[in-house]
């Protein structure tokens, strides 16, 4: 399903890092290159964790209808025991790779602002805040999981410090942000491998969000975070869903698709595409990233579910 352009693993001297394409690109739009950060443990467990990323990124691709032509490069920034890479040296990595390979790069939302301001090419509009884009689909994949399993106030619990100006947003659409997680849904930035997934099942929420730059993919590399959720009836709603919303802004940016504002009603139609899958999930029993799964993979493999091409002012999409 991917193609590695490029790639080093170097973790003595702190320099490790991967860029994959799909195997399925649109050469009649400018490419778009994602940059995300992971930690570095193995080599192994790198790649496992560049492979979630790039599926990740191509899920957005297969779920909305948006066609992208697009890179997902991913540069280690933590070591584990051997600890975090100093700022500087990240910067001047990404900054060679980017002129060794002629890249421009968009920022996913989890990038620090201080490093963005310190590299030589980045392709976003001047005027959109690097975070409102992804925050904005979160808030519309709870807003249609509060739709969709019939609760009049959602509880929603966060293992991370979120943008605290949502709170605005939650206080309006009855969301309810709680201290506990159990019989809540869980929205978590961090990496579910199986110890993150363990951990979860012991918190005991209903749903679990992610907000992280990779997702769990169904393989024989790691199919066992998944399983652990399955097997415990816990629903996970993968990124490829809630970070949609800095792609198509980054897209649009390089691509001059549409106004920004049509861009922005674009992320909006994360809420009708989540609705529509929650549907499926419910009648059929079956997980929420199990079917985001299938349907990324549809290339490739048999597709049990369909989502409509629909249309909003001179943008389509699906849902």
């Amino acid at each position: 399903m991917f193609d590695l352009l490029y790639n080093q693993i170097d973790p003595e001297n702190k320099k490790c890092y991967s860029a994959y394409t799909s195997t399925e690109q649109h050469p009649e739009r400018s490419q778009v290159v994602r940059l995300s950060f992971e930690t570095f443990h193995n080599k192994e467990d790198f790649e496992t964790r560049c492979l979630n990323i790039a599926f990740s990124d191509y899920a957005k691709q297969m779920t909305s209808g948006q066609l992208f032509n697009g890179v997902s490069l991913i540069v280690a920034n933590d070591f584990g025991v051997n600890g975090p890479t100093i700022d500087k040296q990240i910067v001047f990595l990404i900054n060679f790779l980017t002129k060794q390979h002629n890249l421009k790069v968009y920022p996913s939302s989890g990038v620090p602002q201080n490093i963005i301001g310190k590299l030589k090419e980045v392709q976003w509009p001047p005027d959109v805040d690097m975070c409102e884009p992804d925050y904005m689909g979160l808030l519309h994949t709870l807003l249609a999981t509060k739709k969709s399993i019939g609760k009049n106030l959602l509880s929603v619990y966060f293992d991370y410090d979120y943008d605290d100006s949502f709170n605005q947003f939650f206080k309006y659409y009855h969301i309810n942000v709680v201290d506990d997680p159990k019989d809540a849904v869980l929205v978590t930035d961090k990496y579910i491998n199986f110890e993150r997934a363990t951990e979860i099942v012991a918190l005991k929420p209903n749903i679990v969000i992610s907000f992280n730059d990779a997702c769990i993919w169904e393989t024989n590399i790691n199919d066992a975070p998944m399983a652990l959720l399955r097997v415990n009836n816990i629903h996970l709603i993968p990124s490829g869903i809630t970070k949609l919303g800095n792609s198509l802004i980054a897209d649009n940016f390089v691509n001059n698709l549409r106004t920004i504002e049509q861009t922005f009603k674009l992320i909006e139609t994360t809420g009708e595409r989540v609705e529509k899958i929650w549907k499926i999930a419910l009648e059929k029993r079956v997980n929420f990233n199990d079917i985001i799964s299938e349907i990324t993979k549809a290339q490739i493999a048999t597709n049990r579910f369909k989502l409509e091409t629909r249309d909003v002012g001179v943008n389509t999409y699906k849902a």
